[in-house]
C-alpha cells in the first residue's frame, strides 16, 4: 500500500510540472478496460468502438508540447476517415475554460474530460503514460503503438 501512495504522489508531481518524461508500455498488448466521460457528462466505454480503429492523445493545458501535439493531431484527423480520433484532457476542473476554448480549435477529435486531472479513468487504465502520450489501436482494441 505505501507502494501505491508513493506511486501517486511521484504522478501527482509530474503532472503538475507539465509534460513528462515518456515511459515504455508493452506493445502489441490488449487494451485495459477504459472508461471514458466527456465535457458533458456522457459516459463511454472504449469497447463500444471495438471494429473502429482508434487514435487517443492524453494532453493538458499546462505543456505547451501536448496542446501542439494535439492540434496535429486535429489536422491528420480532418484528412484520415479511416480512424476514429480522441483526445483526453488530463486538466483538474479550474482549467475548464482553457480546456474547452482548445476544444472549440480541435473539432476533427472527439474530446473527453472528465475534470479529475491524472486521476482521469482512462490514463490510470493505461498506468499514466506520459504527457502528451499518444495511442494507437487496432480494431480489436489492441494497443499497437505509443508516443
Amino acid at each position: 500500500m505505501k507502494l501505491v501512495y508513493l506511486g501517486l504522489i511521484f504522478w501527482a508531481g509530474m503532472f503538475f510540472l507539465g509534460c513528462t518524461k515518456k515511459i515504455s508500455y508493452p506493445v502489441p498488448s490488449p487494451s485495459p478496460w477504459i472508461h471514458l466521460y466527456s465535457i458533458n457528462g456522457i459516459h463511454e466505454i472504449l469497447d463500444m468502438h471495438k471494429g473502429e480503429e482508434l487514435v487517443m492523445i492524453f494532453w493538458t493545458t499546462n505543456c505547451s508540447h501536448s496542446v501542439s501535439k494535439l492540434l496535429h493531431l486535429n489536422s491528420v484527423a480532418s484528412r484520415n476517415s479511416k480512424a476514429k480520433y480522441f483526445a483526453v484532457n488530463l486538466d483538474d476542473l479550474n482549467n475548464k475554460a482553457q480546456v474547452e476554448n482548445l476544444i472549440s480549435k480541435t473539432p476533427h477529435l472527439k474530446h473527453y474530460f472528465s475534470g479529475n486531472g491524472n486521476f482521469d479513468a482512462a490514463w490510470v487504465a493505461l498506468g499514466g503514460l506520459a504527457v502528451p502520450a499518444i495511442v494507437y489501436f487496432d480494431e480489436s482494441l489492441n494497443i499497437k503503438k505509443v508516443e
